[in-house]
């Protein structure tokens, strides 16, 4: 897993994990053709919430959204990542 190539986009948000993680299972919820596996985790203060979302034919897409945010900060860390195929390169 470590060597997949992924495509990832990152950013912040002054919205909390929970509500970042409610809104995107939502929606994901109404668009009814996506599997969802929701982690919850508070350790020391922090919250962090991982979503995984991916289609239910194929090809197979995947995304998945980590929301974190330290405590007493008003400041959510986001990323979105997809992995890509990895591309097959020929050796010598």
């Amino acid at each position: 897993m470590d060597d997949q190539v992924k495509i990832v986009q990152t950013g912040t948000s002054s919205i909390a994990p929970d509500k970042i993680a409610d809104s995107w299972q939502e929606a994901a919820g109404a668009a009814n053709n996506l599997n969802q596996s929701l982690n919850k985790i508070s350790v020391n203060g922090k919250i962090t919430r991982i979503l995984f979302l991916s289609t239910r034919t194929d090809p197979r897409q995947e995304v998945e959204l980590d929301a974190s945010r330290e405590p007493d900060s008003k400041i959510t860390q986001v990323e979105i990542s997809s992995p890509l195929p990895k591309p097959n390169i020929e050796g010598d």
